[in-house]
């Protein structure tokens, strides 16, 4: 079975779709059509990257980038004539970080319920201090200060009063405490131009 259509909700199902894999040193770009619910590569092409293009997983030269993913892109478009909704993009292990975050707070009103505004704003300013972290590691991995893009955050652990809860919204108590699992991404308009190319 094909391992995308797996990802889809059942209602969505993929006749054809394109891989898109930004490398160190190549570009590849692979068109599938699915047959008899099997995915069959139909078109496949591979571009090298401008030295230093990327770095440690990171692209330090969009607009090189960009210009091998539209050549490769051109290459697979002259034999796969199939119209094109759906693209996978690869990343890198070196592209995402991740990082779990804790806070320990002590609220102004233990008399209060927690409510989902106050623990929302809790885990925005988790992910606020996460991204602040995530730079620095993506600084001293390229050298360069990067923008970063939240990918996922989750719920890793909250208690309250030293209590362990699922949901902390409706309790009270004094001493909050939360930790958050966030991924982070380069911020780059890459995709987004790839996307329009197609």
């Amino acid at each position: 079975m094909d391992l995308f259509a797996k990802l889809l909700p059942k209602s969505q199902s993929l006749s054809s779709y394109l891989v898109l894999d930004v490398g160190t040193d190549f570009v590849k770009v692979m068109a599938f059509e699915n047959v008899d619910g099997k995915p069959q590569v139909k078109s496949y092409a591979k571009q090298s990257l401008p030295d230093g293009a990327v770095r440690g997983g990171l692209i330090i030269s969009e607009l090189g980038v960009l210009e091998s993913c539209r050549q490769a892109l051109e290459e697979v478009s002259s034999t796969f004539k199939y119209p094109i909704k759906n693209v996978y993009v690869s990343l890198s292990g070196e592209m995402v970080q991740c990082l779990t975050t804790s806070a320990r707070l002590t609220r102004p009103s233990p008399e209060n319920s927690i409510s989902e505004k106050e623990l929302a704003s809790t885990r925005r300013q988790i992910e606020e201090a996460a991204n602040i972290e995530a730079s620095k590691e993506f600084a001293i991995l390229c050298g360069s200060d990067f923008e970063l893009k939240l990918l996922h955050s989750d719920k890793f652990m909250a208690k309250v009063d030293n209590f362990n809860a699922d949901n902390l919204v409706g309790m009270k108590g004094e001493v909050l405490e939360l930790a958050v699992t966030t991924s982070f991404i380069q911020a780059v308009s890459l995709i987004f131009e790839v996307l329009y190319i197609l």
